[in-house]
């Protein structure tokens, strides 16, 4: 149960589902195998609680959908937090039921008072401090998202400096990999505008929405079609590009179809989330089996993800059946 809130605290500051699994991996599986943990549960749980970087704020995915589809990012970002939270509490229900159920997958660790416990919190002030800057700033309207991410990049360099984590060689190896992921990014987006431009040349998407309104069936099971489309497409494509590369199409469907794309966005991301832990290319699985080595089988791995993978598609009928969830928040931000 701590290792999902600290994933999900983890993805609040970082935005990155991999850099979540990654980092969470290092800190949290070593523990629980220490403990006798169920190797496939002590896995499976950092490797899908890591997704949730795709959801809560601030999500690189959902601004990339946000500058994508020229929707509101603070309103995409709002809608993620309730299915994030919500994604999480899904998790720590299951694992806590199956712990009940057989105490051996997650035998109890060593009692400590609550002395001891809020004296660990120490080190989290710095990501409190990080979240605030980033997120404050956002809603409280002095910052652009764009300002904030750039507020965001100089407060943790800032934070490192100070905790003496940064020194030239981490520094350089910090401006190496940025470089080398926007750069990645850049090309992908560069390519599906190119794909966009060529959709609209062809016609296609103007099909399709015509195509789609005409089918004498009623619009969610187009949205359910689509889910299963989706969740295909995760088994052997990256996040990114499976968005950049569909949504040219998918976008004037769904809003012929009178869905809301704010919502839609929060669809989309829970489909690349499970797209991240689906064999038999679930990236965020593979970066865990980096982190633990041999210690653990990629096939136990997968195995430990099947439970959360199952909790993901009730999520995922969640926000469907109520699109409230998503939306509660961004008309709250509106009125405000």
């Amino acid at each position: 149960l701590a290792s999902v809130l600290g994933c999900a605290m983890f993805a609040a500051v970082s935005g990155s589902s991999l850099a979540t699994a990654a980092a969470m991996g290092k800190l949290a599986v070593p523990e629980m195998l220490r403990h006798k943990y169920d190797p496939g549960l002590a896995t499976g749980v950092v490797a899908a609680s890591g997704t949730l970087g795709s959801l809560i704020p601030p999500s690189i995915l959902m601004i990339l959908y946000g500058i994508f589809t020229e929707e509101s990012v603070g309103q995409l970002l709002m809608a993620g937090l309730i299915p994030g939270i919500l994604s999480a509490a899904i998790y720590m229900a299951m694992v806590w039921v199956r712990a009940r159920a057989n105490p051996e997958f997650a035998p109890r660790g060593e009692p400590s008072n609550w002395t001891e416990k809020i004296t660990s919190l120490k080190g989290t002030w710095s990501i409190l401090a990080l979240f605030t800057i980033v997120m404050g700033g956002i809603y409280s309207g002095i910052v652009t998202p764009t300002e904030a991410a750039a507020a965001g990049a100089a407060g943790a360099w800032i934070l490192g400096f100070l905790a003496k984590r940064l020194n030239k060689d981490s520094a350089k190896d910090a401006l190496v990999e940025t470089a080398r992921q926007s750069a990645n990014i850049f090309a992908l987006v560069l390519g599906a505008k190119i794909f966009v431009g060529f959709i609209a040349l062809t016609g296609v998407a103007a099909e399709l929405t015509v195509w789609a309104g005409h089918l004498d069936v009623p619009p969610v099971m187009i949205l359910v079609s689509l889910s299963v489309i989706y969740i295909v497409l995760g088994t052997f494509m990256d996040p990114l590009g499976m968005m950049l590369l569909t949504l040219p199409v998918v976008t004037p469907v769904i809003q012929d179809l009178g869905y809301d794309l704010v919502w839609f966005g929060v669809i989309m991301v829970k489909f690349l989330e499970i797209g991240l832990i689906t064999p038999p290319v679930g990236l965020n699985v593979y970066i865990l089996k980096g982190v633990v080595g041999d210690a653990v089988p990629l096939e136990t791995i997968f195995k430990g993800i099947m439970w959360f993978l199952a909790m993901d598609i009730v999520t995922l009928a969640l926000l469907i059946a109520f699109p409230e969830i998503s939306l509660w928040l961004p008309t709250l931000l509106l009125r405000s």
